[in-house]
């Protein structure tokens, strides 16, 4: 296995494990929406936890699933082609969000920002190992 191989397999196995945290997150924002009934500042604090439990959860899912198909790909390095437009998505997803962030949305700035970048990192990886294999 070479080493942008190795680097797609490594990148793959933390989104797997983000991505269940995410899951995790989730469920506990969705199912226990009802304690942030207090928070001030929110029009409806119940339904804006629980909104933001199901994105959690789906990009959870979509994490899972991409990670299982990087996993996958960097076995067989000419089969990433679905990773790299997988990773490609969450990248520019994540862009999307810092751009809101910045333009006046509410949130941190550095879990958007950190996540494109392993985006990135993992795009550019897989699309090395899959040009070495290609010349092999």
């Amino acid at each position: 296995m070479s080493g942008n191989c190795k680097i797609v397999k490594g990148l793959s196995l933390l989104g797997i494990v983000y991505g269940i945290v995410q899951i995790v997150v989730g469920a506990i924002c969705f199912f226990g929406a009802a304690d942030v009934a207090g928070m001030v500042g929110i029009d409806d604090p119940v339904i804006t936890a629980q909104v933001l439990g199901v994105v959690l959860a789906v990009s959870g899912v979509f994490l899972i699933v991409t990670g299982f198909v990087g996993a996958r790909g960097a076995n067989r390095p000419s089969k990433l082609m679905p990773f790299i437009v997988l990773a490609t998505i969450f990248t520019f997803v994540n862009l999307f969000g810092l751009s809101m962030i910045i333009t006046g949305g509410s949130g941190a700035v550095w879990p958007n920002l950190l996540q494109a970048a392993v985006g990135l990192s993992a795009v550019l990886a897989a699309s090395r190992a899959q040009k070495e294999a290609m010349e092999r």
